[in-house]
Parts: structure tokens; C-alpha cells; sequence
């Protein structure tokens, strides 16, 4: 998995409802597959990230994706 940019800011919360990664600078396609692979690779015992319903938000100077959690049907 690539490195993130140095100039990235990483935050882990608590129990919630969704996933989410910022990442500087412009939305690009690069960004986006970044940005699921980080988003899938974070493991949440019992839910599951539910890509169908990726959104995406783009800001002045960043673009930020995330990705709802589901509980895992057992």
C-alpha cells in the first residue's frame, strides 16, 4: 500500500456510524483508489464498510471520502 503524503493528518475515533480519510489537494483518480484501498483495509470487528454508498466531498483544499458501516449479517 502506498505511503500517505507527509503532509497528511491521520485521526482515529471512537465507535461511530462511518469511515472517513481526508486527502490533500485536488480529487483525482489516484486519490479515489487511495482512498478505498485505506478505507477497505481498515478492519471494524462486526461491521462492514459499505462501498455501495461511497460519497465523496471536495473542499478548498482537500477531498474527503467515506463510506457508511453496516453490521455483518452472521
Amino acid at each position: 500500500m502506498a505511503a500517505l503524503p507527509p503532509d497528511a493528518e491521520v485521526q482515529e475515533y471512537g465507535a461511530g456510524e462511518e469511515l472517513s480519510i481526508a486527502l490533500p489537494g485536488r480529487p483525482s483518480m489516484a486519490k479515489y483508489c487511495t482512498a478505498l484501498g485505506r478505507l477497505l483495509a481498515h478492519a471494524v470487528d462486526g461491521v462492514l464498510a459499505d462501498i455501495g454508498r461511497l460519497r465523496h466531498l471536495v473542499h478548498e483544499d482537500s477531498v474527503e471520502f467515506s463510506v457508511p458501516l453496516r453490521r455483518a449479517d452472521h
